[in-house]
């Protein structure tokens, strides 16, 4: 008997059915990524993603039976717990991250601070990819995920004062550019002071910032290596001005160090020249 169907016609409609349901998917994920960012309505949902309301409410009911979201009457819809589990997973699974973190919570035991790893990006910013509360009872605006400019934050001067001297100005201008998105009140010191801060920096092998990302916080830093003279990441110890007084920097500075080395070698990284 012939067969008119043919493996053609099932190969047409397999493709078919594919593209629909990677269709499907990525548009799940824009919804997890929007209510991520703070979308929590259908109707708001449907708007920015120009899907009909009642498509955005299947997928949604899906998502929140799955664990993937969950639904606050008359708040709206937020991010589930799977997704706080995945988040974890995601995390142990970096290799910098997760070879970090058992330093991180050792030189938190030790100092009771915050303390956080970050690492740049190609946009002049630094991510921060880990943070650890400290037990002092307040809690900083920062969070695994944020980007802010380079040039703004401990972690950030960090991660420049090894790089070339002639780069400092670029990522400078940058973080001014973008002062309307800093925290109320911070302010970068002007370029001379700056410039003068990271030179020093370079020499003790440790920097800090004063107020100039979050006011009221002060934090020590120090860079991670891998591999040759550039950082790929960095460390900090962040406080309160109250429990981090200038002369508790310069105590600090050794053992941030002394934490970021730990991290370099297990990076593959040697100190010997």
């Amino acid at each position: 008997m012939e067969n008119t169907g043919g493996p053609a016609s099932f190969g047409e409609f397999g493709k078919r059915t594919l593209m629909a349901g990677t269709q499907t998917l990525l548009r799940g994920l824009s919804i997890l990524e929007l209510i991520g960012e703070g979308m929590t309505s259908v109707k708001t949902l449907s708007e920015t993603l120009q899907v009909p309301r009642s498509t955005i409410t299947r997928m949604i009911h899906n998502l929140v039976a799955e664990g993937y979201l969950y639904h606050i009457p008359e708040k709206g819809y937020f991010l589930g717990a799977r997704l706080v589990n995945l988040g974890d997973k995601a995390r142990d699974q970096r290799p910098l991250a997760g070879i970090a973190r058992p330093f991180l919570e050792a030189l938190s035991e030790q100092v009771r601070d915050t303390i956080h790893l970050g690492a740049p990006t190609d946009d002049g910013t630094i991510i921060y990819l880990d943070k650890i509360n400290g037990s002092r009872g307040f809690q900083m605006r920062s969070r695994v995920g944020l980007t802010v400019p380079i040039a703004s934050t401990g972690l950030g001067k960090a991660i420049l004062m090894t790089m070339d001297e002639e780069e400092w100005d670029h990522y400078y201008d940058y973080a001014m550019s973008q002062k309307k998105f800093q925290n109320a009140g911070a302010e970068l010191k002007n370029y001379p002071e700056f410039f003068s801060d990271l030179s020093q920096s370079k020499q003790r092998g440790f920097t800090f910032d004063d107020e100039e990302n979050e006011i009221g916080i002060r934090c020590v830093a120090a860079p991670v290596f891998a591999s040759g003279s550039s950082a790929v990441a960095a460390i900090s110890i962040s406080s309160t001005l109250n429990f981090m007084p200038r002369e508790r920097i310069n105590l600090l500075g050794p053992v941030i160090v002394r934490c970021a080395q730990k991290i370099s070698r297990e990076l593959g990284w040697s100190n010997e020249k």
